[in-house]
């Protein structure tokens, strides 16, 4: 399939547009970057740390992330 998984680096909006349905994982984390003003501008990983979530709570935000994105490929 050739589809990436998200490193963190993305930007926060780029996530939403790929997987609008994420904000409820960012939201589950206590992260509100659906209706966020900076979003298009942080990556995930910048608006994680800002918001304390680090080392192996940043990396179970990804893992999340990325298990959403592998189940939406796979219901194409």
């Amino acid at each position: 399939m050739g589809e990436k998984h998200y490193t963190g680096e993305e930007l926060i909006s780029h996530v939403l547009m790929d997987i609008p349905e994420s904000y409820e994982i960012f939201a589950s984390y206590g992260l509100a970057c659906a209706g966020c003003p900076i979003s298009p501008m942080e990556s995930v990983r910048d608006g994680a740390e800002a918001h304390g979530i680090v080392g192996q709570t940043f990396e179970d935000l990804l893992q999340d992330l990325n298990d959403m994105k592998t189940e939406k490929i796979a219901n194409l």
